[in-house]
């Protein structure tokens, strides 16, 4: 492990030992063949043991998977090829007696019992992977469900907003012949719920996004992890002159594997099953205005187009009310262009300060320099050294708890550089709204962004 070569560890550490002189080793406590076998065989049902209780754990972290595999190889498996080989080639030098012959071919018989055993960190490798991939669908499956819920409500505000004036263009009694202040009310009143429903179609269309490949497992599971599940399936046949208290141990692995990979496509299927109504237009086919508008169930841009359409319409007859006042459609036309921008500014602080980054600052936080799993692992150091060892470890523990470790600064200072960027975007924000409702005001219209239609996003972050 580490990079090391286990075989030639093994031939360095025999060769090593064939070379010592006659009573090189007189001081080491004398062992017995059958001695080394019992305990060598205890060790690794210890390891395979072990090992079937990685393959269920659900973590995601190296440290809480890979890392436990490799300790467990290095103590249970590899130990074999390191000590093991040397001590039998010591006590069976030169001996060719059945009892002899019998040892060296147990020897050879757990050598590539070993050997197979090392596949074991693939699978835990591609385990941990799986786990990742199953948490992350199942956060989305949850959070998306929330999310589609709450634009749609969203949209049904507005639909039934779109719904009263469209009927009353239909019933007559919106005309050109209308008041100028009532056509110019529901002209702000439409523009106003198409830039809210481009807001909402467009967070819909991310959250389908997600829907895709980059949560979607593989339609089998990969052909090399396969291929070690009918290995250990077959290790008894394999390796009949390994006792059977350990080659009855891998099968077992097999249905753990094969459980964690059904609970990855069980995640995905329930993902699937949450996600379903909101396409082909789900989200909206039993909405006021938007029910008619249907999708094409990749995008909801199409949702738009109704309310561009009753938007011109409505703006057609102020157009034709107005005809003299070619000023106030000059001013009406640079206030919908400053308005576009006023809301992609909002939009763009919102995506650099909402809550999506603000997950990926503050796990950036928490995961800087190993973060709980490694405070948790340097805190077991510390015990197990006792009073007075431990140094090293104990200032670690220090820096990481007080937030000054080297690896923990750069997550600290984009932490902080958050939350104090998010203060000056709350007021940048504002300053949009009053400046945007002091324009319109001039105008005669009212605002088309209120303070109503955004959420400011706290400030406060944790003491560090």
């Amino acid at each position: 492990m580490n990079g090391r070569n286990p075989r030639l560890l093994a031939a360095t550490v025999l060769l090593a030992f064939l070379l010592l002189p006659a009573g090189g080793a007189g001081a080491a406590k004398p062992q017995t063949v059958q001695g080394i076998m019992s305990s060598c065989e205890a060790d690794m049902k210890t390891g395979l043991e072990a090992v079937e209780r990685l393959l269920k754990s659900t973590k995601r972290e190296k440290s809480e998977t890979v890392a436990v595999w490799e300790e467990i190889n290095e103590k249970n498996f590899l130990k074999f090829r390191s000590s093991t080989i040397v001590e039998f080639s010591a006590l069976l030098k030169g001996k060719t007696d059945p009892a002899s012959e019998r040892a060296l071919a147990w020897a050879a018989a757990m050598e590539s019992f070993t050997t197979d055993l090392q596949s074991v960190g693939e699978v835990v490798e591609q385990l941990r992977k799986m786990n990742v991939l199953r948490n992350r669908i199942e956060f989305e499956t949850e959070y998306l469900f929330v999310r589609m819920a709450e634009f749609q409500e969203e949209l049904k505000k507005i639909g039934l907003t779109l719904d009263a004036v469209k009927d009353a263009v239909a019933g007559g009694t919106l005309s050109t012949s209308s008041e100028r202040g009532t056509l110019l009310g529901k002209a702000d009143d439409v523009l106003k719920a198409r830039n809210m429903t481009e807001i909402v179609v467009e967070a819909v269309d991310a959250a389908l996004a997600a829907m895709g490949k980059e949560l979607s497992p593989p339609e089998e599971i990969d052909k090399r992890i396969a291929a070690i599940l009918e290995g250990w399936s077959g290790v008894k046949a394999k390796h009949p002159d390994v006792t059977a208290d350990l080659t009855d141990i891998p099968p077992r692995w097999v249905p753990l594997v094969k459980n964690q990979w059904n609970n990855l496509l069980a995640a995905r299927k329930k993902f699937d099953e949450e996600a379903s109504p909101f396409h082909s237009g789900g989200l909206v086919r039993d909405l006021p205005f938007f029910g008619a508008a249907g999708s094409s169930g990749s995008s909801y841009k199409d949702v738009v187009r109704p309310v561009l359409e009753l938007e011109f319409t409505i703006r057609g007859m102020i157009e034709k009310a107005k005809e003299a006042e070619e000023k106030r459609r000059t001013d009406l036309a640079k206030d919908d262009e400053l308005t576009r921008g006023e809301l992609a500014r909002i939009r763009e602080l919102e995506r650099l300060y909402g809550p999506v980054r603000e997950r990926e600052v503050v796990t950036a936080l928490e995961r800087a320099a190993g973060g709980v799993a490694r405070k948790v692992e340097l805190q077991r150091r510390i015990d197990a050294l006792g009073s007075g060892f431990g140094a090293k470890e104990r200032e670690e523990l220090r820096l990481l708890n007080e937030w000054k470790h080297p690896d923990q600064i750069p997550a600290r200072d984009a932490y902080s550089a958050f939350y104090d960027g998010r203060a000056k975007a709350n007021e940048e924000i504002a300053g949009i709204l009053k400046a945007h409702a002091e324009r319109r005001r001039k105008l005669g219209l009212r605002p088309v962004l209120d303070v109503g239609a955004w959420s400011s996003f706290p400030a406060a972050k944790r003491k560090l």
